[in-house]
């Protein structure tokens, strides 16, 4: 069942866009079927919802469809509120943003003094993942796990993956303890901050964030993910806030963007520095501000974000030189809320935006060097574990990603340089060759590994652990293979260069010692896991 909701403004800012049908706007959504996960969606002009619309189902037990009122986690999305709560209690002379994290976590060790609240907002922090530590112990977002369990394997840290303000990692720990923050600043919770600073004085009634469980959030929608040719339950019980747990409508969010906009709340030059792009100790600048990401689309500034969680998938795009915002809120994955957000854009905006193109990051335009005739086949790897296989076959160059082989062509674009870019209906990701071995991505660079199997594959079967961490990697060696139990979650190991291996297909690395009896694994760069017993 499809559920639509479509009104205009009369008076706005900015003109108001042409008004298209309902049926053009639901054709965006067409292949989402009433029996299936789906998405919410909306078109925002000047902070009022213009178009609305629900389709597929929020909970397909009990036939109950997604509509524009149905309560999304957003996830990662929420990271934006979380930064705007550090600037309020900044504006109100609680802290500044250049204290150093350990004034109010004193329990983080010294290795940590020289972390900024600044360095945490802009992911330079270099924290290590906490979600890693708690698969390892045995947790999986299935089972509850509090904020104090969370910020705890924080806690028990003996230092960081890099020097503070190096590197852009994104991290979610550091918005974990940007709350935690939040909460030892104002001796409330973060739920009640966000609540009564932001989401309550901007009318957002359908919206909360959730710290506990059950949510008694009857609008919620179900999350799912694939099981064989059907769908199961994948959600998240874990109660630690701030770097996700806001739960909202697609029609709510729409005062949330118009307040980036205008400032009702918190003022306008409070909300203008929610889009300050962060900086490295080196003086080069990152395209992500205060919990959004920087860009542009078609032509025009664009803020944006992306959440995923368990089986949340959500994306809210701005473009504040035309007033215009678009979200979409999905429960499962590979439903492309992003790419449908932009379609929303170029539907109600249409010859308002430059003609339609390749939206190429002008900083990879910059680095792009060596043409993709000219790019080595092999695996690429970057610090923080990101894989990536280029092949060849004939005149085609192909980016492997399991069993997918997914065509690698240049950018159609003269002013695109040397970039090249993934060949599919679903977007294109962007790469360019910045020497030779050499990758860059969006936010990451990748070196590529010389090609190398094990001699004795058995040598690194055991029990691995380190210091404070209770659980421990399990590394089995079957029929010549090599597997690896984290938690209960089980993948296979595979050779990809000198003693590294990648994690199933799209979960880091995992890098050996030369004798066999260390491990060190991309989620928790430097902390090496040692051999426990023969």
């Amino acid at each position: 069942m499809r559920i639509l909701i479509a009104a205009l403004l009369a008076s706005a800012a900015f003109p108001a866009p042409a008004a298209p049908t309902d049926a053009q706007a639901a054709a965006i959504f067409a292949d989402l079927k009433p029996d299936a996960p789906g998405c919410a969606a909306s078109a925002i002009q000047d902070g009022k919802v213009i178009w609305a619309g629900g389709f597929g189902s929020a909970d397909i037990e009990k036939k109950r469809p997604i509509t524009p009122d149905t309560v999304f986690n957003i996830a990662s999305d929420s990271k934006q509120f979380t930064a705007f709560s550090i600037l309020l209690l900044e504006a109100d002379g609680k802290l500044k943003l250049d204290d150093p994290i350990r004034k109010y976590l004193p329990e983080l060790g010294a290795y940590a003094d020289p972390i900024t609240i600044r360095h945490l907002i802009h992911h330079t922090g270099g924290l290590r993942d906490y979600m890693f530590f708690a698969v390892l112990d045995g947790i999986p977002t299935s089972q509850k796990m509090t904020e104090q369990q969370a910020i705890d394997y924080v806690f028990a840290q003996d230092g960081a993956e890099f020097p503070a303000g190096s590197e852009h990692s994104y991290s979610n720990t550091g918005y974990l303890l940007l709350s935690v923050i939040v909460e030892r600043v104002t001796g409330g919770s973060n739920k009640r901050f966000v609540e009564s600073r932001i989401l309550q004085p901007l009318g957002m009634t359908a919206s909360s964030v959730v710290d506990s469980y059950p949510d008694g959030i009857a609008a919620l929608s179900r999350a799912y993910a694939r099981d064989g040719d059907g769908w199961k339950i994948d959600e998240s019980l874990w109660e630690n806030t701030g770097d996700g747990q806001v739960h909202t409508t697609v029609k709510d969010i729409a005062a949330w963007i118009g307040n980036l906009a205008d400032g009702r709340v918190g003022g306008p030059a409070l909300v203008a520095r929610m889009r300050q792009d962060g900086t490295l100790n080196d003086g080069s600048t990152l395209d992500y501000a205060y919990g959004v990401g920087l860009g542009s689309y078609r032509g025009t500034p664009a803020v944006s974000h992306s959440g995923g969680w368990a089986g949340y998938n959500s994306h809210l795009l701005w473009l504040p030189e035309r007033g215009f915002g678009a979200a979409v809120f999905c429960n499962a994955y590979g439903l492309d809320p992003g790419g449908r957000t932009e379609r929303l854009a170029d539907l109600f905006l249409g010859a308002k935006l430059e003609p339609a193109g390749p939206s190429v990051p002008a900083k990879l335009i910059a680095e792009a060097k060596l043409p993709l005739s000219q790019v080595e086949p092999g695996t690429y790897a970057s610090a923080s574990g990101g894989t990536i296989t280029i092949a060849r076959e004939g005149d085609a160059t192909l980016l492997l990603r399991g069993e997918e082989r997914i065509p690698l062509k240049p950018v159609a674009s003269p002013a695109a340089g040397n970039v090249f870019a993934t060949a599919t209906d679903e977007g294109p990701e962007y790469f360019a060759a910045t020497a030779p071995g050499r990758i860059a991505m969006e936010g990451m660079t990748l070196n590529r590994l010389e090609p190398w199997k094990p001699a004795d594959p058995t040598r690194y079967a055991g029990e691995y652990g380190a210091p404070m961490i209770r659980g421990r990697i399990r590394i089995t060696a079957k029929d010549g293979t090599l597997g690896v139990d984290i938690g209960g979650e089980k993948s296979a190991l595979t050779p990809i260069g000198p003693e590294t291996f990648r994690v199933g297909d799209w979960n880091g690395t995992m890098t050996f010692q030369p004798d066999g009896n260390g491990v060190v694994y991309s989620s928790a760069r430097g902390l090496v896991f040692r051999r426990v017993g023969g």
